[in-house]
C-alpha cells in the first residue's frame, strides 16, 4: 500500500512544491549569509589590512631613512648634524609615532600589540640615540658618536625592522587566514547549495513519481473498469487500497456499476410484468371486444324489434284514432236522434231515461276512447325515446370500444407505469 494512500493529490502537490521551495530557501538564505560573511571578510581585509599594510610599509620606510640619515653623518668624517637635519630626523620619528598611533586605532591581537608596544619602547630609545649623537656632533665627538651608531643605533634600528616585519608577517598570516576561513565558508556554502539542490531534486522526483502513480494507476483500474462496464460486464470486483480523490472516484464507479446493474435487473423485471400484462391485457381486449360486439348487435336486434313495436303502436294508434272518430260521429248522431225524440215523444219518459242514459254511456265511451288515445301516444313517445336511447347506447358502446383499445395500447407501452391505463381499460 502507498504510504500517501490516505493523503489527498492536492495535498502532495502541495507538500512537493513547499519542500522544493523550502530547499530553494534554504539555498537562496545560505547563499546571501555565506555572500555576505565572505564579503565582509574581504571588507574587513580592505579595511583593516590593507590600511595596516601601508601604515606599518610606511613606519619602515620612515625608520631605515632615519637611520641612512644618521648613519650618513656618522661615518661621513666632515659631516656634521646640523639642526635642521635633526630637526627633520625628529619628524621622521614624530611620524613614525603617529603611525603606531593610528596602528592602534584598528582591532589588534595580543601578540601585535605585544609588537608594537616593543616597537615604541624600541622608539623611544632610538630617539634619545639620536639626541646623544646630536649632542656629541656637536661637541665633535665624532668617534663616540660612531660606537654609539655601532652598538646602539644600528642594532635597535635592526631590531626595530624586525619587529615591524614580524607584524607584517603576523598581519599577512593574519589576512591569509581570514582568505581560507572566507574561502572555506564559501565552499561549505556551495556544498549545502549543492547538497540542498540534490535533495529538493530527489524529493521532486520522489513526489512526482508518487503523485504520477497516485493519478495513473487508479486510472488505468478506472478505465478498464469502464471498459468492462462498457462491454456489458457488471460483475466486476475493483481494489480500493487509497482514500484520495483517485480512491473516490474508483469508490464512485464502484458505486454506479451497482446502480446500473440494479437498473437493469428493475428492467427485466418491469419488461417481464409488461409482458405479462401486455398478454393479459390483449386477452381481455378480444373479450371486450367481442363482449362490445355482441352487446352492439343485442343493441341492434333490440334498436329493430322497437322499430318494430313502434310500427304496431303506430298502426294501433291509427286504428284507435280511427275509432275515435267513428264514436264522435255515433255521438252526433246519437244527439240528433235524441234530439228528434224528445221532439216526437215527450210522454215516452221511460225512453227518454233510456236515451238519456244511452248518452251518458256514450259521453263515457268518449272520454274512455280519449284516454286509450293518449296512452298510445304516450307509448308512441316513449317507444320513440327508448329508439333514441339505444342508438346513443350503440354509439357509446363503438366509442367505448375504442377508448378500451388505445387505453390498452398505451398500457402495453407504459409498462409498469401504465396500470391505470389498465385500470381505465
Amino acid at each position: 500500500m502507498n504510504l500517501l494512500g490516505n493523503i489527498g493529490i492536492k495535498t502532495r502537490l502541495r507538500l512537493s512544491f513547499g519542500a522544493i521551495i523550502g530547499m530553494f530557501i534554504l539555498s537562496s538564505a545560505l547563499t546571501v549569509y555565506n555572500t555576505f560573511v565572505y564579503r565582509k571578510t574581504i571588507r574587513s581585509m580592505i579595511d583593516n589590512s590593507q590600511p595596516k599594510f601601508q601604515l606599518m610599509n610606511l613606519t619602515l620606510e620612515k625608520l631605515i631613512l632615519t637611520e641612512l640619515t644618521l648613519s650618513s653623518k656618522v661615518s661621513t668624517v666632515d659631516s656634521v648634524l646640523s639642526e635642521e637635519e635633526y630637526g627633520r630626523i625628529r619628524a621622521l620619528l614624530a611620524e613614525i609615532e603617529t603611525n603606531n598611533a593610528k596602528l592602534r586605532e584598528f582591532s589588534l591581537e595580543v601578540g601585535e600589540l605585544e609588537k608594537i608596544r616593543s616597537f615604541e619602547e624600541g622608539l623611544k630609545e632610538l630617539s634619545q640615540f639620536a639626541e646623544t649623537i646630536h649632542v656629541l656632533c656637536q661637541e665633535n665627538k665624532r668617534q663616540e658618536a660612531q660606537i654609539l651608531y655601532v652598538r646602539g643605533i644600528h642594532p635597535l634600528s635592526a631590531s626595530l625592522r624586525e619587529t615591524i616585519k614580524e607584524v607584517i608577517e603576523f598581519e599577512t598570516l593574519n589576512s591569509r587566514r581570514n582568505e581560507d576561513v572566507a574561502e572555506a565558508q564559501l565552499t561549505f556554502s556551495l556544498y549545502t547549495i549543492s547538497l540542498l539542490s540534490f535533495v529538493s531534486l530527489i524529493a521532486g522526483v520522489w513526489f512526482s513519481r508518487s503523485i504520477i502513480r497516485s493519478v495513473m494507476f487508479p486510472l488505468r483500474k478506472a478505465i478498464h473498469f469502464a471498459s468492462e462496464i462498457q462491454n456489458g460486464n457488471l460483475n466486476n470486483e475493483i481494489e480500493i487500497d487509497r482514500f484520495d480523490e483517485m480512491g473516490e472516484l474508483l469508490e464512485f464507479l464502484k458505486k454506479m456499476e451497482t446502480s446500473l446493474r440494479e437498473i437493469i435487473v428493475e428492467a427485466r423485471m418491469s419488461i417481464e410484468n409488461s409482458e405479462a400484462a401486455s398478454k393479459e391485457f390483449s386477452k381481455v381486449s378480444k373479450e371486450f371486444i367481442f363482449t362490445s360486439e355482441t352487446q352492439a348487435n343485442d343493441s341492434q336486434s333490440v334498436a329493430d324489434h322497437i322499430d318494430r313495436l313502434s310500427i304496431l303502436v303506430e298502426r294501433n294508434t291509427s286504428t284507435i284514432l280511427t275509432s275515435a272518430e267513428h264514436l264522435r260521429n255515433l255521438e252526433k248522431e246519437i244527439q240528433k236522434n235524441l234530439s228528434s225524440l224528445i221532439k216526437v215523444t215527450e210522454s215516452l219518459n221511460s225512453l227518454a231515461l233510456q236515451a238519456k242514459e244511452s248518452s251518458e254511456t256514450a259521453f263515457k265511451g268518449r272520454e274512455k276512447v280519449d284516454g286509450v288515445q293518449k296512452s298510445f301516444l304516450e307509448i308512441k313517445h316513449t317507444v320513440q325515446k327508448i329508439k333514441e336511447s339505444l342508438v346513443k347506447i350503440g354509439e357509446i358502446s363503438t366509442r367505448t370500444n375504442m377508448l378500451a383499445l388505445n387505453a390498452a395500447i398505451e398500457a402495453a407501452r407504459a409498462g409498469e407505469q401504465g396500470r391505470g391505463f389498465s385500470v381505465v381499460a
